[in-house]
C-alpha cells in the first residue's frame, strides 16, 4: 500500500474556517427560548455530550448486530457482512426470522441512510481483528477515536487510506467541518 502523503493546505476552506462562520453564523443572534441553556457554551456541550453518546450507542449497536448475523447460517450459506450479497434466500430467511421470531425488523440497521451502518460495518476487521473470538454482549469494544466522529468514517470508508486519513484527523483534533476540508484538499492535491 502507498504510503498517505499528508499535503499542505492548497485549496480554499468550503466547511470550516473562520470565513465560513462569519458567513453562516453569527453569534449574537442566538437566543434560547426559556433562557436554558444561559449560553452558546452551555449549548455547545449539551450537543456535543449528546452527539456523542448517541454515535456511541450507534457504534455499539452495528457491533451486536454484526456479532449475530455473522452466527446466524442459513441453509449453509454463511453472510456476506460489507456488500450484503449473502444470495436471495439467505436474506429473505434471516429478514424474516428477525419480523416474526425476534419480533423486529432489521432494515433499520442494515439498509437505513443508503446502508450507512453497513459502511460502518465495513471498518470492524481493521478495528478488531479478533472479532469472531469475543462477544459483544459479555466484551466491549471500545470506539477507537475520540474526534472523529462516525460521519468522518463513513466520509473515507471507500478510500484505500482511510485508516491513516482518520488517524491524522484525531492526531490534529479535527471536528466534522475541519475533517470535511481535509479529505477535500487531500483528494484535490491527490488526483
Amino acid at each position: 500500500m502507498k504510503k498517505m502523503v499528508d499535503y499542505p493546505r492548497e485549496y480554499e476552506l468550503v466547511f470550516s474556517g473562520e470565513k465560513k462562520m462569519k458567513k453562516s453564523f453569527k453569534p449574537e443572534k442566538v437566543s434560547f427560548l426559556y433562557d436554558y441553556p444561559e449560553s452558546m457554551t452551555q449549548f455547545t456541550e449539551l450537543a456535543q455530550n449528546l452527539m456523542w453518546e448517541s454515535e456511541m450507542m450507534i457504534f455499539d449497536t452495528v457491533i451486536k448486530m454484526t456479532w449475530l448475523r455473522k452466527r446466524f447460517i442459513y441453509a449453509g450459506k454463511v453472510p456476506n457482512l460489507t456488500s450484503h450479497k449473502s444470495g436471495f434466500l439467505y436474506n429473505i430467511a434471516y429478514a424474516s426470522m428477525f419480523k416474526n421470531i425476534v419480533g423486529f425488523c432489521p432494515n433499520m440497521f442494515t439498509k437505513c441512510s443508503n446502508g450507512w451502518m453497513r459502511l460502518i460495518m465495513t471498518y470492524i476487521p481493521d478495528f478488531f481483528p479478533d472479532f469472531d473470538l469475543a462477544n459483544p454482549f459479555e466484551t466491549k469494544f471500545e470506539y477507537p477515536y475520540k474526534y472523529m466522529s462516525l460521519e468522518c468514517l463513513v466520509l473515507v470508508y471507500n478510500m484505500e487510506e482511510r485508516l491513516e486519513l482518520l488517524q491524522k484527523g484525531e492526531e490534529k483534533k479535527m471536528k466534522y467541518g475541519e475533517f470535511l476540508d481535509y479529505i477535500l484538499n487531500y483528494v484535490s492535491c491527490h488526483n
